[in-house]
């Protein structure tokens, strides 16, 4: 059955995201279900035409939103060059949110609104740590009457009114919650929602939910700056008068989006076949790829293909899930640099976690002009100081990257957009891209 284009620009997909793992031994990951099959279509009576999709991947159920991606124009993100022939590519963009499993924790369903500190802490040293963060008397002192909870062993804290957080300005904000987060007791400060350069609202914005357009305004009013980083600490403040507790985890999720990209590349001629395969089997480091190519060079071009069948296998295994608990090493959990580290290796290295590892060590790679091949990492660099690394992710194809945009487990690994990653880490004037390229893979260098 085919839908109008007009019913395609919106649908909401339930996702069966899989991120079962093994990980004794070589750690290897669990190949993923292909996405785009067993996919049951179900056309729902509401404004909008939605539509329901339903893909089985895995345990953890994720909900999430897609949408037909418009004919896309040559992109200048990257710079134009001679391309080499890595196939005509058509993405679908959708949202991806992290499962209930992932927010199975009272952290996320019922939030506590407490600011803690050490337990030694007297209220003339609570009061000085005020003063420090630009408060005034006048709320110190009625900041010091609210309910007092003392966490035995641990901290004292003391629960301040709603109010009183939405009263605070975005200097004070910055400043008190910045010092906060210094204690990992202090949860929404320590680690607080992050959207890199994008605001709550434009995270709101990536599709529909149902939230009033007042409730997220207020929110976004409650967002301050670390560093570079737009960030959300007032969780509580905001999720507690919900209605329940599914309300309160719609919102974390809205909090947790993700903007990604599904992709094919469409059938192509035989005579293209030789280019295609030398692209994407990546100089030899990629060979798990030519049957597949070479069977769809045989087909005479009836079929597209799922992208995904084209990374190389930790990838491959990757795309689309979230970390599972045993891929952490002592207190770390994969980031950006181990990632962008294992593209191409045959296990899965664990040395990219160990303490000694130094997330600038990119010895033995080179920096790079266009055009660029499958796996040359990407670096965003502080433009002043480019040994300052904010992020790295893997050149794909086109206008694609390979990615996780945090630490957290609630951070998956995504294929997007060059532009959707820099909208998280890049900003105009401060920091700039640097390709790189394994030194034996760079010709003339």
């Amino acid at each position: 059955m085919r839908f109008p284009h007009s019913i395609l620009k919106r649908f909401v997909i339930t996702f069966r995201s899989f991120y079962r793992a093994q990980c004794s031994l070589g750690n290897r990951y669990d190949r993923p279900i292909d996405p785009f099959r067993g996919i049951q279509i179900v056309a729902r009576d509401s404004p909008g035409k939605t539509l329901s999709i339903g893909f089985l991947l895995g345990t953890a159920m994720a909900t999430s939103v897609l949408f037909s991606a418009p004919p896309e124009e040559d992109s200048d993100s990257v710079d134009p060059a001679p391309k080499p022939n890595w196939g005509k590519i058509e993405t679908t963009q959708f949202v991806l949110e992290p499962p209930d499993e992932l927010l199975d924790e009272p952290l996320y369903y019922a939030p506590s609104l407490l600011w803690a500190f050490p337990l030694e802490w007297d209220s003339e040293k609570i009061s000085h740590f005020f003063r420090e963060s630009g408060l005034d008397e006048d709320f110190i002192e009625k900041f010091l009457t609210q309910e007092r909870i003392l966490k035995p062993g641990v901290a004292v804290g003391y629960v301040p009114t709603r109010e009183m957080v939405l009263q605070l300005s975005n200097r004070q904000r910055e400043a008190l919650y910045t010092r906060l987060g210094q204690w990992d007791f202090n949860p929404y400060h320590s680690n607080p929602f992050e959207f890199g350069t994008m605001r709550l609202t434009d995270v709101a914005e990536m599709a529909p939910h149902a939230f009033p357009k007042e409730f997220i305004s207020q929110a976004d009013k409650l967002v301050y700056q670390i560093g570079r980083k737009h960030v959300f600490a007032d969780y509580a403040a905001m999720a507690g008068p919900l209605p329940d507790e599914l309300a309160r985890l719609d919102f974390a999720k809205l909090l947790l989006r993700t903007r990604c990209h599904f992709a094919r590349m469409n059938p192509f001629a035989n005579e293209e076949a030789a280019e295609i395969i030398r692209y994407w089997s990546a100089r030899n480091r990629n060979l798990d790829v030519v049957p597949i190519l070479e069977a769809a060079a045989r087909s005479k071009g009836r079929d597209p293909i799922n992208l995904i069948h084209l990374l190389p296998p930790i990838p491959r295994s990757l795309v689309f899930t979230f970390p599972p608990p045993q891929s952490m090493v002592g207190t770390k959990r994969p980031d950006c640099f181990w990632t962008a580290h294992n593209f191409f290796t045959p296990e899965i290295s664990q040395r990219y976690l160990d303490v000694t590892f130094e997330d600038s060590d990119f010895e033995g790679w080179l920096p790079i002009e266009p055009p660029y091949e499958l796996g040359d990492v990407i670096l965003v660099v502080d433009q002043a100081n480019p040994e300052k690394i904010y992020h790295a992710c893997n050149y794909v194809a086109d206008d694609l990257v390979f990615t996780k945009n945090g630490t957290s487990r609630i951070r998956p690994w995504v294929l997007q957009t060059l532009d959707d990653m820099k909208s998280v880490y890049f900003r105009e004037g401060e920091t700039k891209l640097i390709f790189l390229r394994r030194e034996e893979f760079v010709e003339n260098p």
